[in-house]
């Protein structure tokens, strides 16, 4: 009959979890689970890499003075990068041995100024916590439109981009997914055709490109739980500790 069986999808911040449960009248028992480390968080900072990091001086030259002549070295980005992306400890980066480099190159001037000078502001004023809030907002308005801006007024920095451009960036993430998907159902023995219903929860389940995923699979299945409440997990997790569902 159908709704017998049950695919849920939790895509949260830190994970993607996945179960498949099986109804019997009014019990439910679990068949399979599965889950992998991607979560909205590691596509936030796949977005802060790829899109902001040009415009903090990746890449860049640094020109200093030597005795005799002018040395010309690539500026040592990646010292700074997974503090740039792991926002609670970004504060670290207030150091003379990071700012030191950064007032260098501003000094200089040249090519890279403006991206040193960005660089030194989100340095200065912490602003990672408000760029990645930035990219939640950007991620969000490209689930619901074919555009978005990046807008960062507070280091002049303006990113169009379209949905279709969005989804290419974050495609191995979504490939990760599909496998994950996949796995799952393989998981608990059963093809794509046995799944009755699909619940797909978790902020990161509204992405088009996710829902599509889902939908290419289990088309006319799929059914959205309030994405901000994991009620399927919630239902898989009571009954690994043995509670009784009622219809």
């Amino acid at each position: 009959a159908a709704g017998e069986t049950l695919l849920t999808l939790d895509f949260g911040g830190g994970t993607l979890d996945f179960c498949v449960l099986r109804r019997h009248g009014q019990d439910f028992s679990v068949v399979a689970t599965h889950g992998i480390g991607l979560g909205g968080d590691h596509l936030d900072q796949l977005l802060f890499r790829r899109l902001l990091f040009p415009h903090l001086g990746k890449g860049q030259v640094w020109r200093r003075r030597g005795f005799d002549r002018e040395i010309e070295t690539r500026f040592p980005f990646e010292d700074f990068e997974e503090l740039l992306v792991n926002w609670a400890i970004t504060y670290t980066l207030n150091q003379n041995r990071y700012t030191t480099p950064v007032m260098d190159c501003i000094a200089a001037g040249g090519p890279g100024l403006k991206q040193f000078e960005r660089l030194r502001d989100v340095i200065k004023h912490n602003l990672s916590y408000l760029l990645f809030a930035r990219i939640k907002e950007f991620k969000a308005q490209l689930s619901t439109t074919e555009r978005a801006v990046l807008d960062i007024p507070e280091i002049d920095l303006s990113i169009p981009m379209q949905r279709n451009e969005f989804e290419s960036l974050i495609s191995e993430p979504l490939t990760a997914v599909a496998r994950a998907l996949d796995a799952t159902v393989a998981k608990a023995g059963l093809i794509h055709e046995d799944i009755d219903i699909v619940l797909r929860t978790g902020g990161s389940s509204l992405i088009p490109a996710v829902h599509r995923i889902l939908t290419d699979r289990f088309s006319g299945r799929v059914v959205d739980h309030d994405p901000f409440t994991s009620v399927a997990a919630g239902l898989a997790i009571a009954n690994f500790r043995q509670l009784k569902f009622a219809g």
